[in-house]
């Protein structure tokens, strides 16, 4: 079932190397908020996941897929439908970041 983009969003911002350090460090401490399963990456999870990263901008995902290559195809779905950065991917676990408008996280 395709999803629908309801607003377009500008690309994302570069971030660097030194950036992405301190959101691996952020990411370290917190649990994931979104689970896939094996219903996969539906609209209503698209819509939950859109609320996350508007409230939080760094999001961690556990991925429940053990076929890899379904797992990166999923990810890079998430990646193009959130216009999210990919932080981290570890086995199951992905960290997601998209900057919003209130920068809930700064940087140093």
């Amino acid at each position: 079932m395709p999803l629908t983009q309801k607003t377009a969003r500008p690309s994302a911002r570069k971030i660097t190397q030194l950036n992405i350090r301190h959101l691996r460090g952020l990411a370290h401490k917190i649990k994931p908020i979104i689970m896939l399963g094996k219903a996969g990456y539906s609209e209503n999870v698209h819509d939950e996941l859109e609320i996350a990263l508007g409230h939080h901008e760094l999001v961690k995902i556990k991925l429940n897929e053990s076929d890899r290559s379904v797992r990166d195809d999923l990810i890079k779905r998430i990646l193009t439908q959130t216009h999210a950065q990919l932080i981290q991917k570890i086995g199951q676990i992905l960290v997601i970041y998209r900057q919003t408008e209130n920068k809930v996280i700064t940087f140093l």
